[in-house]
């Protein structure tokens, strides 16, 4: 069932066309020049805007075959936009040779487009030279554009000479372009398997059927229509298709989005005006030209009863043209008046008086303003310069006004109407008039929403790059959001192996300890449990402690004290560890050194330096604590110095961050443990007023430095 409604689809335009071929009554004629200039001209500039559009925003994704395709939409647009200007009396008053050939070059330089497109390679790397193509379509549809505009008789001395082989070359190659691109294109979705190929295949041959409706078929028949309708039919289709194929690798941006719609809005809105700023102007002049032509009619009805006092029936209206003097009297009445023809009609609407004797005798044509005027009503009537009145041809394509007042018997001025006189004239005045008015309203209209359309531009600008930025942050806080949550999920690990660790020691420690209550191992048993614990407690005031100093929850309670009993006191808490493995642990510090400090928390600040130091220094290591006063600046110093392994530099700017660890020379992390305690030492000693720093130790190994207000 859906490849019956595919080749019914694809097949459609051509059957229509068969039809009106085989039947050629139902090819109606239908001239709407106006209506023809209004939508070509709009559906063509908005698709020309739409298909740019779409090729900026396809990107590198795109296969070239569908960035040519989107190409060739833009340059179609972008030519048949010429064909809706140059329509006639839309805004010029003559034949231009750009309706006709902007027409033919749409389809043919579409054609050669898709052609080109269609000899890309199926999958893998193109070698379709996108860029090259692009750039000759473009100088190529701008040096026709300069052509149309500044020298269309070019155009016209080409037609003079060649026709009609010109046109029939362009049918034959354009009919042969797009029935080989849909044919290559066909091939192409089949080795493909994308649904963009075979759409751009149907929509090929469509326009290949849309090539005979535009050279095979009469101007202003439906079936030259139709070729409209397919142009319209497979953009829609082709833009669509793309949209939805490449709907995941568009990038959002509000200037492009906002060029495109604006853009199209303000080429609807230009021409709206122009429409509502020519109609005005028509009624006005019109009303002018009609309210003169009826006063004139009547004068001319009401002299002529004056001088022809005799004429009292409307019998003796039928014999007026016998009368002598009566042609004499009509023109001289006429004369200085912009009058081309005089026709009288007895009440029977039979002309009884013509300005040319040929239309002696004949039947009014409008019956319904010959009763009006037969009432006692003057009547007008505005003729355009494709319906001028059946009894008067102009020698030039101009408005005709006819104007209707009746003929009342001489002596009876009051009387009932015994016929009608019509008076003809011709209004080039309107014709220039309305043009002069459109292309005003719709130069006006444009420059009038093209400020608009560039002041918003300039804000919608403004909101894009804010837009962008916000993307960019956004983008930014994601990654750093998913590298924090791959921290948290690190530290929880080494939260549950580190508490696990402590608390397996305990646990042991307490099942062994019935074993040696009388034995000389309860002391080592007791001291391991003691030690598990004390990791554990210092693991979990770390994680405590850094969460209150963030939030502002624990303030130091600052004291002026020596340093030096503080300093000692920690050593000696590491002296038994520093024994045990090996290491010298040595204190130079002034014994009449104070600070500012809240002992507590400064202790456990060394304390995690004091552990890391020893963590990470191998056996036989020197670890060396250093306090000394700089009163030049009020400060005290601070500084624990080991020879370890040393941290690499792309780590020190981030080694006091959370969670940071720096890594050994096998890529393992140094330090053991959660990456809370050097964090917790920058917030302490950053409440305290002072600064944390880590550099290279003279000779090796690292050397962590802090400096607290005296």
């Amino acid at each position: 069932m859906k490849r019956i409604l595919i080749v019914l689809g694809l097949l459609a335009p051509a059957l229509v066309l068969a039809y009106f071929t085989l039947q050629p009554k139902a090819d109606t004629f239908v001239s709407v020049p106006l209506f023809h200039f209004y939508i070509v001209t709009f559906t063509t500039f908005s698709a020309a805007v739409v298909a740019l559009m779409l090729g900026l925003a396809l990107g590198d994704e795109a296969r070239p075959r569908h960035v040519l395709a989107s190409a060739a939409f833009a340059a179609m647009g972008s030519i048949f936009f010429t064909h809706g200007l140059a329509t006639p009396n839309a805004l010029i008053d003559h034949f231009h040779p750009a309706v006709d050939w902007s027409a033919w070059l749409t389809l043919f330089v579409g054609g050669a487009l898709f052609a080109i497109a269609a000899l890309d390679a199926p999958t893998g790397p193109s070698k379709l030279p996108i860029r090259l193509v692009v750039y000759f379509t473009v100088a190529g549809v701008l040096a026709y554009l300069a052509v149309a505009a500044f020298a269309p008789q070019w155009l016209e001395q080409i037609t003079a000479q060649v026709e009609p082989w010109h046109r029939n070359s362009i049918f034959a190659v354009s009919l042969g372009l797009w029935l080989l691109a849909a044919f290559h294109l066909w091939r192409l979705s089949r080795a493909s398997r994308n649904r963009v190929d075979g759409v751009l295949a149907f929509v090929a041959f469509w326009l290949a059927t849309a090539t005979v409706s535009m050279h095979r078929f009469e101007a202003w028949r439906l079936g030259w229509w139709a070729y409209h309708i397919i142009l319209l039919a497979g953009f829609l289709l082709t833009v669509i298709v793309l949209a939805i194929e490449y709907e995941q690798a568009r990038q959002f941006r509000l200037v492009r989005y906002y060029l495109a719609a604006s853009l199209i809005l303000t080429a609807l809105l230009a021409l709206i005006a122009s429409a509502l700023f020519t109609q005005f102007s028509y009624n006005t002049l019109v009303g002018e030209i009609e309210n003169s032509a009826r006063n004139s009619a009547a004068n001319l009805s009401s002299e002529v009863a004056e001088e022809l006092p005799d004429i009292l029936t409307a019998a003796d209206l039928r014999a007026l043209s016998d009368r002598s003097g009566v042609r004499a009297l009509f023109e001289s009445r006429a004369a200085g008046l912009p009058i081309k023809s005089i026709l009288v009609y007895d009440v029977d609407g039979v002309a009884s008086y013509a300005s040319e004797a040929e239309w002696l005798g004949v039947n009014v044509e409008d019956r319904a303003a010959f009763s009006q005027a037969l009432a006692g009503e003057t009547v007008s009537r505005i003729r355009p310069p494709d319906d001028p009145p059946a009894t008067y041809h102009p020698s030039t394509a101009v408005y005709v006004l006819e104007a209707y007042a009746p003929v009342r018997p001489g002596a009876a001025p009051d009387g009932q109407p015994i016929g009608v006189v019509i008076i003809v004239q011709e209004a080039p005045e309107l014709g220039r008039a309305i043009l002069n008015a459109r292309f005003t309203g719709l130069v006006t209209a444009a420059i009038t929403m093209s400020l608009l359309f560039a002041a918003l531009l300039s804000v919608v600008g403004r909101a894009d790059r804010i837009i962008t930025a916000r993307t960019e942050e956004l983008s930014t806080a994601y990654t750093n959001l998913r590298r924090a949550e791959a921290m948290r999920d690190n530290l929880t690990d080494m939260i549950v192996h580190d508490l696990r660790s402590p608390l397996t020691a305990i646990a042991a420690s307490i099942e062994l300890l019935p074993r040696f209550l009388n034995t000389e191992s309860r002391s080592r048993v007791i001291g391991s449990a003691q030690a598990a614990n004390r990791r554990m407690t210092t693991l979990i005031d770390d994680l405590l402690a850094v969460s209150k100093i963030e939030v502002g929850e624990l303030k130091p309670n600052r004291q002026n004290m020596l340093l030096q009993p503080l300093l000692r006191e920690r050593l000696e808490a590491y002296g038994a560890q520093a024994t045990h493995e090996e290491k010298t642990l040595t204190l130079t510090c002034s014994p009449g050194l104070s600070g500012n400090i809240d002992a507590p928390l400064i202790g456990r600040v060394l304390d995690n330096l004091l552990g890391n130091a020893f963590k990470y220094t191998t056996r036989n290591g020197k670890i060396h604590v250093l306090a000394s006063a700089d009163n030049n600046n009020g400060r005290v110093i601070i500084s624990v110095r080991d020879d370890g392994e040393g941290i690499p530099d792309e780590y020190k700017p981030r080694i006091f961050d959370k969670y940071v660890q720096a890594p050994n020379n096998n890529g393992a992390s140094l330090r053991k443990g959660t990456g809370l305690g050097l964090t917790f030492c920058r917030l302490v000693v950053e409440s305290h007023g002072g600064q944390i720093l880590v550099k290279d130790a003279p000779g090796g190994g690292s050397e962590f430095s802090f400096w607290l207000p005296k």
